[in-house]
């Protein structure tokens, strides 16, 4: 049996560790913050006007207006001689440019290694005087206050965003105003739904109030910066929004309408239930199956919506096994055919939720703390039974 004398200074010992514990703490989080975060590394081939760009062209990328890393090309590619590193926090969004121009955006996955093209448009050989409502292939008048909008993007001076004039049979433009958290509707009226499957698409913005243009390009074919999609397509699509720089990060929730013909699917013998709508993903580079909705249908068209994660390339196919991945965005509106699976999101058992929770408050508190209160939390009760015992005798 322990002496009172030892454990007295048991007991201060104890406390002692404690208070050095709480003294320290300052320094252990300042230690934790101070590790640098694990950089993810980008290579891959840099196209000016379709062609490889010459050695030299300067890639560089952006992480909130800030320049965080920058690389000239060689033998037409970047990241390769040289690592190219892009460090910053998980889910950042990383705006890629090519020289002065805005190539692309992408978020940022500590850690991995991505293979990312860049693709810039400089000169698309189009007469630059050309008025404003007759420049697009049936586009639609825009505010005035976004008059500088053809230069700006259809140039390549600002964006990889417009698909090649030469693979673009219709692109109509809507612009419009929208408030933070709000949700705004970009109806597409101006020609039949023989031309323009999209037939209205909604947005959420966040973090964002003002003019924001929303584009729908009607492609001929599949596009130069996508893999062909799989499946029975109906039309391939390119939907984007511009309010005067990258706007991706702003929209959240997007909702697509279009419309199909009635004709089409008696055609290849489709029922309406067979009908979706995939997404092109840029970082993957892979399509990826929205949840599609069946809608309604008048007398020559089915009506569809679709919840997408981003706006990005589209086509609107036929599928007949669910084989493709599937997004897990959720829409609230319309009815579902009898075949459409819905999404379920629900876990399986408590411990996955769980599991979630822990991995949550892990990140939440940071390492360090969490060793710290456990260190803390063992000492404490170490000091409350040494304290009991010698009461006790």
């Amino acid at each position: 049996m322990y002496s009172k004398k030892f454990q007295k200074k048991f007991v201060y010992v104890t406390l002692f560790s404690i208070f050095l514990i709480l003294m320290l703490f300052p320094v252990m989080v300042a230690s934790e913050s101070d590790i640098p975060s694990i950089p993810e590394r980008f290579y891959g081939q840099v196209y000016i006007d379709g062609d490889i760009a010459d050695d030299g062209t300067v890639v560089s990328a952006w992480i909130n207006g800030t320049e965080v890393e920058s690389q000239q090309t060689y033998n037409g590619s970047y990241g390769h001689s040289t690592e190219f590193h892009v460090h910053g926090n998980n889910g950042d969004e990383v705006v890629f440019r090519v020289d002065d121009s805005m190539a692309t955006t992408h978020y940022l996955i500590q850690g991995s290694i991505s293979e990312l093209d860049l693709d810039i448009i400089i000169d698309d050989g189009t007469d630059k005087s050309t008025d404003l409502t007759t420049g697009f292939s049936g586009g639609s008048k825009v505010s005035e206050n976004i008059g500088g909008l053809y230069d700006l993007v259809f140039s390549g001076k600002g964006s990889l965003k417009a698909e090649y004039d030469d693979n673009v049979l219709l692109r109509e433009i809507k612009s419009g105003y929208v408030e933070d958290e709000m949700r705004t509707e970009y109806i597409f009226d101006r020609h039949s739904a023989d031309l323009n499957p999209a037939r209205e698409v909604e947005i959420t913005s966040s973090g964002y109030a003002g003019s924001m243009v929303m584009v729908v390009e009607v492609l001929k074919d599949v596009s130069r910066r996508t893999s062909v999609p799989p499946g029975n397509i109906y039309q391939n699509l390119h939907i984007w929004a511009w309010n005067g720089c990258v706007v991706d990060g702003l929209i959240h929730n997007p909702i697509i309408h279009f419309s199909v013909k009635k004709s089409w699917l008696t055609e290849y013998d489709i029922q309406p239930n067979e009908i979706y709508l995939l997404g092109y993903d840029p970082i993957s580079k892979k399509w990826q199956q929205a949840h599609t909705v069946y809608a309604s249908e008048c007398e020559n068209y089915y009506h569809f919506h679709a919840a997408v994660f981003r706006l990005s390339y589209f086509a609107i196919v036929s599928i007949n096994e669910d084989i493709y991945t599937k997004g897990d965005a959720e829409i609230n509106t319309g009815k579902t055919t009898p075949d459409h699976e819905t999404i379920d999101q629900s876990f399986e058992d408590d411990s996955q939720l769980e599991d979630l929770k822990i991995h949550a408050l892990v990140r939440s508190l940071g390492f360090g703390t969490i060793i710290f209160l456990t260190l803390l939390s063992m000492l404490s009760i170490i000091a409350v039974y040494g304290y009991a015992y010698e009461k006790m005798e």
